[in-house]
């Protein structure tokens, strides 16, 4: 009968495991799209320009907070190569994503189980690594196992390194711990060049410490394979961030703020309820103890105390000097937690999350779960049978509750009790609207989100961000080509967008000619007569054709702008025009398109182009042309155009392109 009892329990490990795993895969190919917010829109579209550029560094990307290469993009580049379709392609990197967790996690236990007093159960750890404790933006089920899983290597990394410093023979390393420490080696460089120094500050560093401790009291011996572990970590953090930087990779991704006077109090709370969020023991909104939601928070409750509890007895014991050698793994798993709750106490750590930005978490609480699924040395535990079979029992009800309620409560997530799908079920009606236009260019007034997850749905669209600043209207972008925020000429006809709650009395008089051309639950589309009104950068810094207006940022002039943005001088003589700095990424040719009724006089004056102090060149403003151009102004910055009327001259100023010489 016991043999009958303990063989069930064995088979009820790997049952779970796998319905875990087909839990996750299924649920991703049957949301498909319609689970996409506006920052996987973003990191979607970035991998299609890189797989079409064919180069991680696309050219004349704006870079939010990362380069987003230490994510699933990197998984999933070759399958976009091989399918054509994004959302099928990262559904099919994180498959890989999932199997490489798996795969690695056995590993581990194995290493970890062979030469210490430590018992990691692979089968539970994997389970406890692959519940949804959490689901939604910037939580644990899209941070770790989802879309762009823009957290798997940040995390994978640290655990990496622990699995490398645990070789049995560091004097003689076999040679997959070679492999495995190149392998290390090459994605600790991607995710430096990619996120900054933020790995390896908050996952690299604790365990480099750990490790540290442990030489300094002759725990462990300082070989050359450890000497490439652990100064190669550093080395290659360093040269990551550097390629970064010669290549123009301008992130703020490892960028962190110190709490002030006025936050660190809140901040202190903020990081332990952060915790409890990320793996679900708390939620924003009240939930009933008898509810299945409720009964799913509580589990999680017991799961996030249990992994606080095991960190906490490893912390005491190490104090203590009760830990022996055959348990130092156990350190190397607690100092990432530990490291971190230090860390994020004392940084500022809510940037979109008004609270706490519990994704932070990650790096250190996994590891945590590695601890959970261990069975520390016998002596911690009763010697009762009847005791461990009752453990045994509860403890597997438990898991299967906390595996069947969390999986339900994610799934609530995006299949909503109304019988909806997914959270852009607008963004898909406004996509199906502007199929029915005829125009390529649509304007998106003060909704990022809106442009970004449609600018995936529908690629034969280009959609821009139109933002308010101070008293105009710009081309706005946070992760995408330049060129999207850039005016350009000859577009014609494009759609202008705006979002309930917002009117045309907002836009400038400039984006107010419009047509009315239909309306959706959400959304208001007008015909823009003009889209090459709008823009956003001056000059030329990326490879393309830039247009400026005379009243484009950072401008000045006299006389007053028309509604097609031409400036009329009015009879205002002496410099009417000046640019701002402006820079040239190549050799260009500079174009002011004019128009003047000034009878009398043939020259109107004259247009300057300096760089610095120095004049590259002069043209006169004759009143018989429409046009004037410079051609083959160097690459170079701080280039200035000004243009200066005689006295009795008026002239309506249109327009300055700025066209790359072939």
């Amino acid at each position: 009968m016991r043999k009958n009892s303990l063989l069930a329990f064995r088979w009820i490990l790997p049952v779970l495991l796998v319905v875990q795993v087909l839990f996750l895969c299924i649920t991703m190919f049957a949301a498909g799209d319609t689970i996409l917010d506006g920052d996987v829109a973003r990191q979607y579209t970035h991998m299609i320009a890189m797989w079409e550029s064919g180069t991680p560094f696309v050219p004349d990307w704006v870079y939010t907070t990362t380069m987003e290469v230490d994510t699933a993009v990197l998984l999933a580049l070759p399958f976009y190569g091989l399918l054509g379709d994004a959302t099928l392609a990262f559904c099919c990197a994180n498959i890989v994503n999932i199997a490489m967790w798996i795969g690695f996690i056995f590993l581990f236990c194995r290493r970890v189980n062979q030469q210490s007093l430590l018992r990691i159960n692979p089968w539970l750890a994997c389970i406890l690594i692959l519940i949804p404790y959490s689901a939604g933006n910037l939580y644990y089920w899209n941070m770790m196992f989802l879309n762009c899983s823009p957290y798997t290597f940040k995390v994978l990394l640290p655990l990496l390194l622990i699995y490398l410093l645990l070789t049995p023979s560091p004097k003689t390393p076999q040679k997959h711990d070679w492999i495995l420490l190149t392998i290390y080696l090459f994605v600790l460089g991607l995710t430096s060049l990619s996120s900054g120094i933020y790995v390896a500050a908050m996952g690299i560093a604790p365990v480099l410490l750990a490790f540290a401790v442990l030489w300094l009291y002759e725990k462990v011996p300082l070989t050359l394979y450890y000497w490439i572990c652990t100064l190669g970590s550093v080395a290659i953090t360093l040269l990551g961030r550097l390629v970064g930087l010669l290549m123009g990779v301008d992130i703020s991704g490892g960028y962190m703020n110190l709490n002030s006077m006025d936050t660190l109090a809140a901040n202190i709370g903020n990081n332990l309820v952060g915790f409890f969020r990320l793996f679900g023991a708390v939620t924003r909104d009240k939930t009933a103890v008898t509810r299945l939601s409720g009964m799913a928070q509580l589990l999680c409750w017991g799961i996030a105390l249990v992994m606080l509890y095991r960190c906490m007895l490893v912390l005491l014991r190490g104090v203590r000097g009760k830990l022996c050698v055959k348990e130092y793994p156990a350190v190397y798993l607690a100092a990432p937690a530990i490291w971190n709750f230090l860390l994020l106490t004392i940084l500022d750590t809510h940037y979109g999350d008004p609270y706490f930005e519990v994704r932070y978490h990650l790096i250190g609480g996994i590891p945590l779960l590695l601890l959970v699924a261990a069975h520390f040395p016998k002596a911690h535990w009763p010697s009762s049978q009847r005791f461990r079979y009752a453990m045994r029992t509860v403890g597997t009800l438990a898991l299967c509750a906390l595996v069947f309620l969390c999986d339900r409560r994610a799934y609530l997530v995006y299949w909503k009790t109304d019988g909806t799908v997914g959270i852009n079920a607008k963004e898909h009606k406004l996509c199906e609207e502007i199929e029915k236009m005829d125009v390529t260019d649509v304007f998106v007034f003060q909704s990022n989100t809106t442009t970004e997850i449609c600018g995936l749905l529908d690629r034969n669209h280009r959609y821009k961000l139109l933002w308010p600043q101070e008293d105009a209207c710009y081309l706005y972008t946070f992760d995408a080509p330049m060129s999207d925020i850039d005016a350009h000429p000859d577009i014609g006809e494009a759609a202008l967008v705006l979002a309930s709650g917002s009117s045309l009395s907002e836009l400038p008089p400039y984006l107010q000619n419009v047509t009315y051309y239909s309306q959706t639950e959400n959304y208001t589309i007008y015909l823009l007569e003009n889209g090459s009104l709008p823009d956003g950068l001056v000059g030329l810094p990326y490879n393309g054709v830039g247009l400026d207006y005379p009243n484009s940022t950072g401008y000045t002039y006299q006389g007053s702008i028309d509604q097609n943005r031409s400036l009329d001088t009015e009879g205002n003589f002496g410099v009417v025009l000046q640019s701002p700095s402006l820079s040239l990424c190549t050799t260009a040719d500079i174009s002011l398109a004019y128009s003047s009724s000034t009878l009398g006089m043939e020259v109107l004056g004259h247009v300057t182009i300096r760089q610095g102090d120095t004049v590259v060149q002069t043209q006169d403003l004759l009143a018989a042309d429409s046009a004037l151009s410079f051609c083959g102004i160097p690459a170079g910055d701080n280039y200035q155009i000004e243009v200066e009327l005689l006295s009795g001259a008026r002239i309506t100023l249109d327009s300055i392109t700025f066209t790359p010489q072939q």
